[in-house]
């Protein structure tokens, strides 16, 4: 173990390392997710203000509060990137020299990964969640919460992880057969950003959306953990099926990753060097 540590942990230090060099970008990205955040907050104020009834869906205006909260912090603790790598190794044709070199490319997109959440950690869901505990003393939040589901909420987030990278991982590797990345980047976001729960809740699906919704795996990526975390998931037969769902996603993903790369990696062709 200590030496596979060894072996990739530079990965995500480097990733840590090239974040922090460039500072402009990273105070932009912040400050962007802290817009989004006023955003939101300005449209479901609307919506509920010009609403017949202080529930909509099940959530008062306070819950969606919470909900546009957790889903941002879930994003940013479960943030992958690995088909942007891929596109850059491509791209440099330095894909080449990784490939020969006695490490698994895949293992280390995925460290590369973790550098990218321990930056969205530190600059993102620390400042917002100290911010959310000073607003919790004026603004009662109604959060409630025991050792059993910030368990599960934990085991939900790193299986949400696991998730979000193998689902991008796949979108890249599609990259090998295209080589052009935009449109792949542009694809996988809006179907995410719209099956996933980021943009509105799920419950506010047509019955249309809302079964394809359930189909695909990006809901598992972020939906659920926040679901979780606010207690929608009452028993623990209903929290161990939760979970259970996002494991078996974890397994049917990894084995068809490993079908694409089977294929792609014999059609590789490097751009540059």
């Amino acid at each position: 173990m200590t030496s596979f540590l060894r072996k990739y942990i530079p990965f995500t230090k480097a990733q840590i390392q090239e974040f922090i060099a460039y500072r402009a970008h990273a105070i932009i990205w912040i400050l962007m997710e802290f817009f989004y955040l006023l955003l939101q907050y300005f449209i479901w104020k609307a919506v509920f203000l010009n609403s017949a009834t202080n529930i909509i869906k099940g959530f008062t205006f306070t819950q969606m509060l919470i909900y546009i909260f957790l889903i941002r912090i879930v994003s940013s603790l479960t943030f992958v990137m690995p088909s942007s790598y891929i596109s850059d190794d491509v791209r440099s044709g330095s894909i080449s020299m990784m490939l020969i070199k006695p490490i698994s490319y895949r293992t280390q997109l995925f460290f590369r990964s973790l550098g990218e959440s321990v930056n969205s950690i530190i600059f993102f869901v620390i400042p917002l969640t100290i911010a959310a505990f000073i607003t919790s003393f004026f603004v009662n939040l109604n959060i409630y919460i025991d050792f059993m589901t910030i368990s599960f909420f934990v085991i939900s987030l790193l299986f949400a992880f696991l998730i979000r990278f193998f689902v991008d991982y796949i979108f890249g590797l599609i990259i090998f057969l295209t080589i052009n990345s935009f449109g792949i980047f542009q694809l996988r976001r809006a179907i995410e950003s719209i099956f996933s729960g980021m943009i509105i809740p799920i419950i506010f699906f047509p019955p249309v959306l809302l079964t394809i919704a359930k189909i695909l795996p990006f809901m598992q990526g972020l939906y659920v953990p926040v679901r979780v975390f606010m207690g929608e998931y009452e028993t623990l037969f209903d929290l161990l099926k939760a979970v259970g769902f996002q494991l078996g996603w974890i397994v049917l993903l990894l084995v068809l990753s490993n079908i694409m790369w089977n294929r792609v990696i014999r059609k590789l062709v490097i751009m540059g060097g």
